[in-house]
């Protein structure tokens, strides 16, 4: 009886040690700037693949110090680990998304040197109301750009690779989706680069990008209605598709 109990104990140890996909932690020392490190909040993706997304920082619980939320209004350039370790598990997670609103309302931020190499997706709103960002690393294997995800991003015009600012946006190899909203409103953006093998953009998806000329889609996407309203500068799009 009493090695029985012990055996109980020891299982219920081990299960209370593991993680459930939807379970959050707070990991330290994720988000790195110029001058410090950040506390970020996460949420298990999949527990049996260790994977994890950054979720809003609005929900970073109580008792952490140094959090992003304390100087969101304050940090201009930022990157992101690629892996965080749950203190309270030792176990270790690659980074493959970017969640709801996890960077919405930036005031100061001007760029954001690199989300990470694993990411796959940046969800809904994950940037929107960023005025200032002018440049954002997209790195290859991201596959979807969530609704609204870089919205009302007055600034935004290229993309962040290594130590330069390129002259547009350049949309990774991988990317097959790009949501409703996702890049409205960015009336600094003159250029995108659309990757061959982009399969759909959403409804509005750039709308009011009102300094884009020439739009090159490639033959493999589709697109819903208005993805370029209220874009007055587009002389051309070259594509099969009607928008």
């Amino acid at each position: 009886m009493r090695m029985a109990a012990v055996c109980l104990f020891l299982l219920a140890g081990s299960l209370s040690a593991s993680a459930a996909n939807g379970d959050r932690f707070n990991c330290k020392d994720l988000i790195v700037t110029p001058t410090d490190l950040y506390w970020a909040r996460l949420e298990v993706v999949s527990e049996s693949d260790a994977t994890v997304k950054i979720i809003s920082r609005e929900d970073e619980g109580e008792g952490y110090v140094n959090t992003l939320a304390a100087v969101a209004n304050e940090v201009q350039s930022f990157w992101i680990k690629n892996e965080a370790t749950n203190s309270d598990t030792g176990k270790t997670y690659k980074i493959i998304g970017i969640g709801d609103k996890a960077f919405i309302g930036m005031e100061e931020l001007v760029e954001v040197v690199s989300l990470g190499d694993y990411i796959e997706f940046v969800e809904y709103q994950a940037f929107k109301g960023c005025p200032k960002l002018e440049a954002v690393n997209l790195p290859e294997g991201l596959k979807t750009i969530g609704n609204e995800a870089f919205w009302n991003c007055n600034s935004l015009y290229c993309t962040y690779n290594g130590n330069t600012y390129d002259d547009k946006l350049y949309l990774p190899s991988t990317l097959q989706r790009i949501g409703q909203q996702a890049f409205q409103n960015c009336p600094a953006l003159k250029a995108v680069a659309f990757n061959d093998g982009l399969e759909y953009i959403d409804r509005w998806g750039f709308a009011y990008c009102t300094q884009l000329t020439d739009v090159e889609l490639p033959n493999t996407v589709d697109v819903n209605g208005g993805v370029f309203a209220h874009c007055d500068n587009v002389k051309s799009i070259t594509t099969g598709m009607s928008w």
